[in-house]
């Protein structure tokens, strides 16, 4: 019964990812189109130094934002992980007691999903 399920859900989702390739396939043009404007859009707000964005009533809105590069912020103290772990329990809480070392939750970054598609 689950094997017959697994396989009706991966033919599904293969179907999907069909569907998806050929209307790639499909309207090739536009998205060719829709790529080349975007790109002159933000070069547009890159060289005005400022995002923009343009709201069409009815229809929809777009918002534009230019590329920036990195920009320095200042030096950030950083400890070694793998230094402070070997340290003894008293060394590491003396670190933390005096203020050198805070200790601040750590997580990893929200994903909300991505399709990457490619067209041979």
């Amino acid at each position: 019964m689950a094997v017959v399920a697994l396989k009706t859900k991966n033919a599904d989702r293969r179907e999907l990812c069909e569907r998806l390739l050929k209307l790639r396939r499909k309207h090739a043009d536009v998205f060719g189109e829709m790529d080349a404007i975007k790109a002159e859009l933000i070069q547009m707000a890159t060289d005005a130094g400022d995002g923009f964005r343009e709201v069409f009533v009815d229809d929809g809105q777009i918002t534009v934002s230019g590329c920036k590069g990195k920009e320095f912020k200042g030096h950030v103290p950083e400890v070694n992980e793998k230094v402070f772990d070997i340290l003894t329990g008293a060394k590491r809480q003396k670190l933390i007691d005096s203020g050198v070392v805070t200790l601040v939750p750590h997580y990893t970054r929200e994903c909300r999903g991505r399709v990457d598609l490619k067209v041979f």
